[in-house]
């Protein structure tokens, strides 16, 4: 609408991100990735990153025009380092159809504390090694449909009881036992 236009002709965004409050199907959303690409080039001559947290699970903006895969912990739970490519390729391709060139995910965070359920199943689990191994695969699977990966939430969110979009957790851990266990997966 207008004011879409005003606001990519006035601001000139490098990127987006889509919620799922307004996605309806695959249709809108392809369109409305087509329109605001339209709109960048037209005003800033760069393409936008259309990102989304389209992780599966617990956590998806898309509804309707994907596929819905259960959540990272589950991919851990069978340790198939394929599986858990495959399903990413797969969903990159999905996504890049519908005009998104980025996914916030693999959440990369071990869930090391079972009595601070902030990440739970959004993880792959409470290795620290499964969650790297099951991590660089999604993250290579995304890569290889052409939609980029971001890893999240570094430094660290497992073993947190706050909820980060609301306050700033803190762990309160030596650079040695982050280094071995919440850093690992970034690494």
């Amino acid at each position: 609408n207008d004011q879409i236009d005003d606001i990519m002709k006035k601001y000139n965004p490098g990127g987006v991100i889509y919620f799922g409050y307004n996605l309806i199907d695959g249709n809108q959303i392809k369109g409305f990735s087509k329109n605001l690409q339209k709109k960048s080039m037209k005003y800033s001559k760069i393409p936008l990153f259309i990102s989304i947290d389209q992780e599966g699970g617990r956590v998806i903006r898309i509804k309707k025009g994907v596929t819905q895969f259960p959540g990272s912990m589950a991919s851990g739970i069978t340790n198939d380092e394929t599986l858990v490519y495959e399903r990413a390729r797969i969903l990159g391709i999905e996504l890049r159809r519908l005009g998104v060139n980025m996914n916030l995910a693999p959440v990369l965070d071990v869930n090391n504390n079972p009595a601070k359920p902030v990440i739970n199943t959004r993880s792959y689990g409470s290795d620290p090694e499964v969650v790297s191994r099951m991590g660089t695969e999604y993250i290579k699977g995304l890569q290889k449909s052409k939609c980029i990966s971001v890893g999240k939430h570094f430094p660290g969110h497992g073993d947190t009881n706050k909820d980060s979009h609301k306050t700033l957790p803190v762990i309160k851990y030596g650079i040695k036992r982050l280094q071995e266990v919440e850093f690992l997966p970034f690494v």
